[in-house]
């Protein structure tokens, strides 16, 4: 017999006609062999503090392997790091953020101007590509998969009005808009993209007023993927196979938000944690595990989602006195990259499955 867990669950003995790890029983007549599973736990790396990213530190996106990560810290003022075991920080102009991270350790993120304008950039090994549109007063970049493929949103004037569309650059900079679900106040943002390049983000309805999760099959061809009951909703990633997180109101007020996880054209209601009332997730891996947050006035808790169950990171993890708040990072190896808080400070934290 063999026994594997779930994707928040780990195989611990046999007992019955088979005791310890392994188990192979003559079946010669009615035989009870039961399979014993423990709640998976993670070990913490304070990687704010290995990394020597000063009393201030925060993540905002992890690679889908080697364990890269990137995000802001504060020694006077913001800066971009980027930590695969080893620290470098980009020399950016400006204040400048980072918002996700591939493989090759290309960092993207937005370089803002002291006239309160930014574009967005890409950074590989000490080279600095601004990427732009055409006729653009602001752009930012949010994610970018492994094939160099940038995705995030740009700003222009249309006649009199203003508006935001999602965008893509390709590896050699050139953008491509990505349209919205159509209409003269329509706008959209793309947040999320994968191995195929298939990308997710949020578009508007046509008069402006209510943001739609949606998945961008190809440019000026967006879906919108529904709620889970309310009229508002972001998907902010997508998985190599093809899952989708995100978040979504529950009610027809739209005061209550709930993570959800999308999967065959089904969006699955997360839930949320006893005394916090709103959930997103932010991260998925391939197999489904997703990553994000719980909040509200009795605080914020990380969260991981998995197999139908969610589960309050601080109650799985060991060695650490950090409370686990936003977790914004989950890779293939199920590594959650985390923000942790004491005393008034946050800290990037590293949780790895035991």
């Amino acid at each position: 017999l063999s026994a594997t867990g779930d994707l928040l669950s780990r195989f611990a003995n046999w007992s019955g006609a088979c005791s310890g790890p392994r188990c192979a029983v003559p079946a010669l007549a009615e035989t009870a062999a039961v399979a014993q599973f423990d709640q998976r736990r993670y070990r913490v790396l304070d990687v704010g503090d290995q990394a020597g990213l000063g009393s201030w530190n925060a993540v905002s996106g992890m690679s889908q392997h080697n364990v890269q990560i990137v995000g802001d810290w504060s020694p006077s003022t913001t800066q971009v790091y980027l930590w695969n075991g080893s620290t470098q920080v980009p020399s950016l102009p400006g204040n400048a953020n980072a918002m996700a991270v591939n493989d090759d350790g290309v960092v993207v993120g937005a370089i803002w101007s002291p006239t309160v304008s930014a574009h967005a950039y890409r950074w590989e090994r000490g080279v600095l590509i601004n990427l732009s549109y055409p006729g653009a007063i602001y752009s930012d970049a949010q994610g970018i998969n492994n094939d160099g493929v940038v995705v995030g949103r740009y700003w222009s004037y249309d006649g009199p009005f203003a508006h935001v569309h999602a965008v893509s650059w390709k590896a050699n900079g050139n953008p491509v808009d990505l349209g919205s679900l159509g209409g003269a106040f329509s706008s959209s943002e793309a947040l999320g993209i994968n191995a195929s390049g298939t990308i997710v983000g949020l578009a508007s309805t046509a008069d402006g007023l209510v943001r739609r999760p949606v998945r961008f099959r190809r440019p000026g061809v967006v879906e919108d993927l529904g709620t889970l009951g309310g009229s508002y909703g972001v998907a902010r990633a997508i998985s190599d196979t093809g899952f989708i997180v995100g978040e979504s109101t529950i009610d027809a007020a739209n005061k209550i938000r709930h993570g959800f996880l999308y999967e065959s054209g089904r969006m699955t209601d997360i839930g949320s944690l006893p005394g916090l009332e709103t959930s997103t997730l932010y991260s998925v891996n391939s197999a489904g595990l997703a990553v994000g947050a719980c909040f509200g006035t009795l605080g914020v808790r990380g969260v991981v989602y998995g197999g139908g169950r969610l589960i309050d990171l601080n109650t799985v993890v060991d060695g650490t006195d950090w409370i686990v708040s936003y977790a914004t990072g989950v890779d293939e190896a199920g590594n959650i990259a985390a923000d942790g808080f004491r005393n008034g400070i946050s800290h990037v934290l590293l949780l790895s499955p035991e």
